[in-house]
């Protein structure tokens, strides 16, 4: 396996390593205004607030990380099995000892996370390219749009950037000087970034390929093939075992067992909403001119046998086939944005070792047409949404925080926006949960629910407005504004 296109050194220089330094600060300071946002805004507002409704549950109810609490479907105590939860435990220790809950703590860990795996990223791609293409690569990585919006939000996927480029950067080095302690490190990285979000356990196609490269077929004899199996899936598989196990939600295994692992995993990418959602998904995440750049790095790296870009590629698009064309979430395509930065560099590394100004040219323009693209993006995105604290406000102030209420609309974000427990009306999921606007009302009474909150002028799943009609005819209406009318139930 070739790895170095040119001699890149692997040594920063002290100007390079400043260079870096001010570029990572200076995206920092950009970022630094949208970090006092509302943990819901006009994207993904359930799973940020969602993630910040269980930093604020840690210090309310229970300080134990395995046992994160969500705010739905539920009166009280209830115990999710999600991913493992470094981000907000971290957050809720800060909240603990500052004496003050705010979004901006997880918001500034998260970025703090996704600065060390930009970290990361430089470091691999001054393996393969030199400074120039190099910092192409970390412009790229930084301003692709999925990284500006991902990189401040109240979710995992920083975190788990963070340890998943670390597993990489230390299994490079492994394989390229034989450092014998970053085989270790690159498992345990690879550990707690499956334990962050189990995507990532795609990387693992990388992981053999390095082995089989480095040993051979000794690696089949190799303690350490062994140990890294052991740590880098052993951990991941007792965690999720031991949070299903505690869990009243069985969030990652529900996923599992109804959506991915079913018989249209391999066949999911035909599908037409597979590719409805990468057509649209793919130019708004990275845009077109870094995809392009990224395919043409990929045939570079073939063509010149770079065969870790390569096989790293490929494990990540296997992810784009299966996983996310089942999920269709954007934020599961984040795992690609290290490859596709990485891959702009051997591009641009490419073109300049044959023409030096058209190489310039092409990172000069790469650089620029990411940025535009980016800024504009995450500009749009990180807006908060007034409607959601409005309606958050008047729960607040009409409800007690031990209240427990029942909300018409699917999405939790106003449960957790007032920090209130309770349950998502008419949602039709549960099997406990009778189906009908008087059962489901009287079950909820009897749960202790003590107001109906209606959003807007709808409850989900109601076309014809009977639900609703039950609720106005049953329950006095408390208090209203223009976002939501709050209906007392006992």
């Amino acid at each position: 396996m070739k790895n170095h296109l040119q001699p890149a050194g692997t040594k920063e220089r002290p100007l390079e390593c400043a260079a870096v330094t001010a570029v990572l600060l200076l995206y920092f300071l950009l970022q630094l205004p949208t970090l006092y946002n509302a943990a819901w805004e006009g994207y993904n507002s359930w799973r940020q607030s969602d993630t910040y409704s269980i930093a604020v549950n840690y210090i309310q109810y229970n300080m134990n990380p395995l046992r994160p609490q969500f705010n739905y479907d539920g009166v009280s105590d209830i115990y999710v099995q999600l991913e493992l939860q470094i981000m907000t435990y971290l957050s809720a220790l800060i909240f603990k000892c500052t004496g003050v809950v705010t979004p901006f703590v997880p918001r500034l860990t998260g970025m703090l996370f996704f600065l060390g795996s930009a970290r990361f990223v430089y470091l691999i791609l001054r393996r393969f390219v030199w400074f120039g293409p190099a910092a192409v690569g970390l412009l790229v990585y930084l301003f692709l749009p999925i990284s500006m919006v991902y990189a401040r939000a109240v979710m995992p996927e920083s975190c788990a950037l963070f340890f998943y480029c670390g597993g990489v950067w230390f299994l490079l080095r492994w394989y390229e000087d034989g450092h014998q302690p970053s085989i270790f490190l690159s498992a345990l990285f690879t550990a707690i970034a499956i334990m962050e979000k189990t995507p990532v356990i795609f990387v693992g196609l990388l992981i053999l390929a390095v082995f089989v490269w480095k040993l051979k077929w000794k690696c089949l004899k190799a303690k350490e093939f062994y140990l890294y199996g052991l740590i880098s899936l052993g951990l991941p598989l007792a965690y999720y075992l031991y949070a299903s196990s505690v869990a009243t939600v069985s969030f990652v295994d529900g996923i599992a067992a109804k959506h991915i692992l079913t018989k249209e995993l391999v066949t999911a990418v035909f599908s037409p909403a597979a590719v409805s959602f990468f057509r649209s998904s793919l130019p708004e995440f990275f845009g077109w001119m870094p995809l392009i750049a990224a395919l043409l790095g990929l045939a570079v790296s073939v063509y010149r046998k770079t065969g870790f870009i390569t096989v790293w590629t490929i494990a990540f698009l296997a992810e784009w086939a299966t996983i996310v064309a089942i999920i269709r979430f954007g934020y599961y395509l984040v795992f690609m944005a290290p490859v596709v930065a990485v891959l702009c560099a051997l591009l641009c590394s490419e073109i300049f070792s044959r023409q030096a100004i058209a190489g310039a040219v092409c990172g000069l323009l790469l650089t620029v047409l990411v940025i535009r693209s980016g800024i504009p993006y995450w500009q749009a995105a990180v807006k908060e949404v007034p409607s959601i604290q409005a309606a958050a406000d008047l729960i607040d102030a009409v409800t007690e925080p031990e209240d427990v209420l029942a909300i018409s609309d699917g999405n939790p974000v106003y449960l957790n926006a007032a920090n209130r427990h309770g349950f998502r009306a008419n949602l039709q999921y549960y099997d406990e949960i009778p189906v009908g606007a008087g059962a489901e009302t009287q079950y909820y009474i009897a749960q202790g629910v003590s107001w109906f909150v209606v959003i807007g002028q709808s409850i989900q799943q109601d076309p014809g407005g009977e639900y609703l009609e039950y609720i106005k005819n049953t329950f006095p209406a408390a208090a209203e504004n223009e976002f939501c009318t709050i209906y007392k139930m006992r």
